[in-house]
């Protein structure tokens, strides 16, 4: 050891190459590239085969370094080497936040796009806004189209309010999440929120499934892999880096690097310990989106992945393209023996196709396709009924059963609107243009 006090015993390291017979090197070598790019794997890997201590990455990259180092796509574009996406949504007083992320190979994550809802956070209609923003699909090099695979809510200062509106959508896709800051939390940790009973009492058994995310953990990743350098042009991108699209603005990569690491001491104890801190008065929204959709990503096993789960989801992607090359050419030979010269595209047979955003573009745009926009019907709740803020009529999945718009429905504008289950008070969700229609055809 160098610099090492004088009198300090002598030690040594053996790495894990020089193991008996057993541990083949070929085992070692699958075990080295199965984690590049994964923040737990390598620190094993590490410890383990190599004999050396980890130690983090800590050091929080400069903002306009990073924004220097932006990717070539532009947002709502995805490269050919995401899989899947998920999304993360920070609540604030007067707005929703959603970041969309890309997810590939060797741990590497693409930023697809980041918007920000403007409206009261008690509004349900700003919440049905949210809603809708996650049926948004975007086009895939490959000829598929990707929809948002996993969403996890920040439920944060207001659980009252995200945790209702949570209970009622899918468990599988849309999911409330808490933040631990401690640096040895699980990335992820099944907890409950507690409901009271009629009788004032609170359930200890009882309750709402949410996830506990060790943002703490996850930022340490993060960090590390920003402060990866950029590849020089015709070598390969390393594991775990994260990509920025070309019109990414530096307010949002100054979001994304808003927190350091930093030893504090209790005034009590007086020891030390290592906490994130913010920088300054910097916003933090980009951060906590995107450590949402990283641990998204983790719910699906993502870190885990091997060749067979890639190579899953390479024929997934190649069906999806086929079958969207299908549709497509069915829709041309019909307009075509109908005279009907207009070509096809993807929004003529799928909706909610949202296509890249052009530099200096807005973050408003529709997207192409008939069931977007959304409607919120009020109607005075009944004197039975239990006083919630508000719950929301779930909207259907666009790839269910007939679809109808208010024009071409036998029943005209209340029949195209789906019909509210009982037992949901004060507000209903509909959409105006299309929905899926209830009744028996």
């Amino acid at each position: 050891m160098e610099n090492a006090p004088e009198g300090m015993p002598r030690s040594y390291y053996l790495p894990a190459f020089y193991s008996p017979v057993g541990w083949e090197w070929a085992a070692i070598a699958k075990k080295i590239e199965q984690a590049e790019g994964n923040y737990e794997l390598s620190k094993s890997v590490w410890n383990q085969i190599y004999g050396l201590p980890w130690s983090d990455v800590t050091e929080t990259p400069n903002a306009e370094t990073i924004w220097a180092r932006r990717s070539g796509y532009v947002s709502r574009q995805v490269p050919a080497g995401v899989y899947f996406l998920c999304a993360g949504i920070d609540v604030g007083i007067d707005h929703i936040e959603i970041g969309v992320w890309g997810f590939g190979k060797k741990n590497r994550r693409w930023l697809i796009e980041h918007v920000r809802l403007r409206g009261r956070y008690t509004d349900p209609e700003l919440w049905a806004r949210a809603k809708a923003f996650l049926y948004r699909r975007y086009l895939h090099p490959s000829g598929a189209v990707l929809s948002i695979r996993r969403a996890g809510v920040d439920r944060g200062k207001w659980p009252d309010v995200v945790m209702p509106w949570a209970m009622r959508q899918d468990p599988d896709w849309i999911t409330a999440s808490r933040g631990s800051e401690k640096i040895d939390a699980p990335v992820l940790k099944e907890s409950k929120w507690r409901l009271q009973s009629a009788d004032g009492t609170w359930s200890s058994e009882e309750g709402v499934k949410y996830w506990t995310l060790g943002v703490g953990h996850l930022k340490l990743e993060l960090m590390g892999q920003l402060n990866l350098p950029r590849p020089a042009p015709g070598e390969d991108t390393p594991p775990g880096y994260v990509e920025l699209p070309q019109d990414t603005d530096l307010a949002f990569v100054e979001q994304l690097v808003s927190e350091e690491y930093v030893e504090i001491k209790f005034k009590v104890r007086g020891r030390p310990k290592m906490a994130w801190r913010p920088i300054g008065d910097a916003r933090h929204e980009a951060l906590d989106t995107c450590n949402i959709a990283r641990a998204m990503a983790e719910l699906i096993g993502w870190s885990t992945w091997s060749d067979v789960e890639y190579g899953r989801e390479d024929r997934a992607l190649a069906k999806a393209a086929d079958e969207m090359r299908l549709l497509m050419g069915n829709l041309a030979r019909e307009r075509h023996a109908a005279g009907d010269t207009r070509p096809v595209a993807e929004e003529d047979v799928m909706s909610n196709i949202v296509r890249p955003m052009i530099y200096g573009g807005t973050e408003d745009a529709e997207p192409a396709g008939a069931d977007v926009r959304i409607r919120v019907i009020q109607r005075a709740p009944k004197a039975d009924e239990p006083p919630l803020r508000f719950r929301f009529h779930p909207i259907p999945s666009p790839r269910r059963k007939r679809i109808h718009s208010p024009a071409s429905h036998p029943h005209g504008e209340a029949g195209a609107r789906r019909r509210a289950p009982a037992g949901v008070p004060e507000l209903s969700v509909a959409r105006p243009t299309a929905t899926h229609c209830p009744c028996p055809q």
